[in-house]
């Protein structure tokens, strides 16, 4: 958790440009005796700000315990996160993240910053379609990938020139390394036992190191999410990547 700061919160001055129009910016503080959201437009005027106090957990102690307000953290920010959003009359998908962090980069002195879009990503909105609708929709869109729609709308948040490189199966290359031969040996071998069990239409993974047969029927189809609580998201967090969430 972050302790006594505001993140999100470079809204630009006079004379500067860090901050496209129309810019919201999500600010989050967590003390260790409080946890506290806020939205802010633009032209720093809060629009909701809301604050969860952790007074009465530390009470009884006589102090802060640190373990205690982490935890409490953990358990309050969603929706003290939420209610700031519903006072705001905002969504999340409102705050832009993603322009901000463009920003703030170019504020560090940062000449360029790289953002990586998945092929099959799609908009929150997008994921409540069903696959028919969805379908009809990305057939009447002018974009041939969603590269090109974030692209487009970062641009025109951040005034800054972006340019579209789609790497294709060209950063599939490079030569293996010791573990990557392993790997694939292993999953050949558990592949061929399969088939000489007669097991077929399943899929052949790793799971704690060890190889697993895993039913089509249960991957086909299927977005594989990565859990936002992962070691290695916050891992690269700490390194300065944005998520842009």
């Amino acid at each position: 958790m972050i302790d006594d700061q505001i993140i999100c919160m470079d809204m630009g001055g006079a004379g500067t440009n860090t901050a496209g129009a129309g810019t919201l910016c999500l600010g989050i503080e967590s003390s260790c005796d409080e946890t506290s959201a806020a939205i802010v437009d633009s032209n720093r005027n809060i629009l909701s700000h809301i604050i969860y106090s952790q007074i009465p957990q530390h009470q009884k102690y006589g102090g802060v315990v640190p373990e205690l307000a982490a935890r409490a953290h953990i358990l309050a920010i969603d929706d003290v996160i939420g209610t700031a959003l519903e006072r705001a009359g905002k969504t999340i998908d409102d705050i832009d993240v993603i322009a901000e962090a463009i920003n703030r980069r170019k504020a560090a002195g940062k000449k360029f910053t790289i953002i990586a879009v998945a092929e099959g990503a799609i908009s929150k909105q997008d994921a409540k379609l069903s696959k028919k609708d969805l379908k009809k929709k990305k057939e009447k869109e002018k974009y041939p990938s969603v590269a090109y729609e974030l692209a487009e709308k970062v641009q025109k948040k951040t005034d800054q020139e972006v340019r579209i490189t789609v790497p294709g199966h060209t950063q599939r290359g490079g030569s293996p390394c010791p573990y990557d031969r392993v790997l694939s040996t292993r999953l050949g071998a558990a592949a061929a036992e399969a088939i000489l069990d007669g097991e077929f239409g399943c899929m052949i993974g790793v799971k704690k190191n060890e190889m697993v047969r895993v039913p089509l029927s249960e991957v086909a189809g299927k977005l594989k999410y990565v859990d936002p609580k992962a070691s290695i998201i916050k891992e690269a967090e700490l390194t300065g990547i944005s998520f842009g969430v």
